[in-house]
């Protein structure tokens, strides 16, 4: 029974530890919000590329089992103001998770799954 409570109380420290520093920025650091619409947006992924900004996200109804899971690309040269330059769209397909990346060739990558509906 003491063996037990010890790790319970033990586990329940831990994740109340992690909370806290995963809450907490380091100095100067700040996040801000750079889109948004009616849809559930997630999966991130940001570059910068000959000095802009890139961010790829999912762009759908919900989190899952969406029907019109796309993906969008926004750019910025600041950081501060975004527009959106271009989608990526597959009848049939829930896109998901595009990852941006520059090749040390200083080419630029996209890659993205899909979940046939």
């Amino acid at each position: 029974m003491k063996k037990s409570l010890v790790g319970t109380i033990s586990i329940l420290i831990f994740f109340i530890t992690l909370n806290s520093i995963s809450q907490t920025l380091p100095k100067g650091v700040k996040v801000s919000q750079i889109y948004s619409d009616e849809n559930y947006n997630a999966f991130t992924s940001l570059i910068k590329f000959k000095g802009n900004f890139y961010c790829a996200f999912r762009s759908g109804e919900k989190h899952v089992y969406g029907k019109d899971g796309i993906i969008k690309i926004i750019t910025s040269k600041d950081g501060m103001a975004w527009k959106e330059v271009d989608q990526i769209a597959l009848s049939g397909f829930d896109l998901r998770d595009p990852k941006l990346s520059v090749t040390p060739e200083g080419a630029h990558n996209g890659h993205y799954g899909r979940v046939h509906l």
